[in-house]
């Protein structure tokens, strides 16, 4: 650090008469030791508030020594081994494949032609094709073979009765979906009208009874049990006898009964008599 002289009396405008009495003063020439000036400096450097110290040459110098261990230089060096070979063996590929490509082409651009039939085959090969083009379209099939496909009325007849046979019920849920209304049911002294709880029980007996009715000969002793009658408009569809061990149903003069397990059976009988 340079020392700084104090400017001197004569740097600032002075009266001339009095600049003249100090330059006659005894002490005009006097000045201060250079030990007590150096000292003075001295102290005044102690005393000043110090610079911040820069880091960037200490942290250039941990760094390197980071690198000098053997770890880091060991981590350092896989990681560079690894880029090198990545970048070597990936342009390597990519040179491959943009170099198989115009080499694909020019062997699919050079490839032989498709050898050409022998003369006899390609001549019975002609052949078939203009007889396959001179041949008359087949005739579509007459009106008369789809309507003799379905069956004849008495047919259809014929296989309605079998049904009936199988399921006597069945004529009667075809009553009660076209005649709902003039259905009634009578037990014992009472008629009831076909509602609801009367197809409930319907449909719970059809159930009940699916695949189990065989023809019965009503000539006889009669069955005991609750007996009921179907009608419409007055006119009797058929008569029902709910016994212990099964159901009898009478209807367009054939006789069916269908053996039932006794809760069953019991079951259906409690239900009518609850109406």
């Amino acid at each position: 650090m340079k020392d700084e002289q104090p400017a001197s009396d004569d740097a600032f405008p002075r009266d001339p008469w009095l600049r003249e009495a100090l330059r006659h003063a005894p002490d005009a020439e006097a000045a201060p030791p250079r030990a007590v000036s150096d000292a003075i400096l001295r102290q005044a450097h102690a005393s000043a508030p110090r610079r911040p110290r820069s880091t960037v040459g200490s942290w250039i110098d941990r760094s390197w020594a980071w690198l000098a261990r053997p770890q880091s230089a060991a981590a350092v060096a896989a990681i560079f081994a690894a880029t090198v070979l990545a970048l070597m063996f990936g342009s390597g590929a990519l040179e491959d494949k943009v170099r198989q490509q115009p080499e694909a082409a020019v062997e699919l651009a050079h490839a032989p032609a498709p050898a050409e039939a022998p003369e006899p085959i390609r001549a019975q090969r002609d052949a078939r094709r203009e007889s396959a083009q001179l041949a008359p379209a087949a005739p579509a099939p007459p009106v008369a073979a789809d309507r003799a496909l379905q069956p004849a009325p008495a047919a259809r007849t014929a296989r309605a009765r079998a049904d009936t046979a199988a399921d006597p019920l069945m004529s009667a849920a075809s009553q009660i979906a076209a005649r709902a209304d003039a259905l009634r049911w009578t037990i014992g002294t009472r008629t009831h009208a076909h509602g609801v709880d009367q197809q409930a029980w319907f449909d719970e007996l059809r159930a009940a009874t699916a695949d189990r009715w065989q023809p019965s000969n009503a000539s006889g002793e009669p069955l005991q049990g609750v007996r009921l009658r179907l009608t419409a408009d007055s006119a009797p569809l058929a008569d029902v006898v709910l016994a212990d061990h099964g159901i009898e149903w009478r209807s367009a003069g054939a006789t069916w009964f269908a053996p039932l397990p006794q809760p069953i059976a019991a079951r259906l009988r409690e239900i009518a008599q609850r109406w």
